[in-house]
Formats: structure tokens, sequence, C-alpha cells
């Protein structure tokens, strides 16, 4: 794979979504990241194809734990808490 297209994937990846497929005579699933428009195209292309459903991800990431706030955010509220020290952002920061 050449380095353009390597890029492109990266790039497309950040705003495609991601389809589960399933094959209906081999029962294989498999991901493919492509648009709306691309998904209908393959699957007219290939009839033995189904679409998987899932559960869309939702939630924000920090708050479900899977991801921790970065530096910038805890930046922003120390300078909140060193303005407001009376607030109960005192007390969350506290904690930590």
């Amino acid at each position: 794979m050449e380095k353009k297209d390597r890029a492109k994937l990266v790039c497309i990846n950040k705003i495609m979504p991601t389809y589960t497929f399933r094959n209906k005579k081999t029962e294989e699933v498999f991901d493919k990241i492509m648009s709306y428009n691309s998904r209908q195209e393959y699957l007219e292309q290939n009839p033995d194809l189904e679409v998987i459903m899932g559960a869309p991800a939702m939630g924000d990431p920090v708050r479900l734990g899977v991801r921790k706030p970065d530096s910038g955010f805890n930046e922003v509220l120390s300078k909140i808490h060193s303005a407001n020290y009376k607030s109960n952002l005192a007390d969350k920061l506290s904690r930590r």
C-alpha cells in the first residue's frame, strides 16, 4: 500500500463510519470503513453480504472512564479553582 493510500485511510477513519458485514454463505464477519453510498454500492456488488446492525457508540468517553481528560482541560479547571476557591469545584479537585 502506498503512503498516499495509507494517509487517506487514516483520514477516512476519522470521518467515515465503520460497517460490520456478514457473509451469508460462510458466516464470516468483518468490518469496513466507508461512506453510506459506498456501502450501498458494495452491497449491490456482493449480494451474499448483509449488514449487521449494532448499537451506536454514545456517551462521553471521559465520563465513562474510557479516556482521561487532557492536561489542557485540567489546567483550565485549576485556573477556575484558583479564581473561585469557595466553589464546589474546589472539593472535586481536591479529591484527585
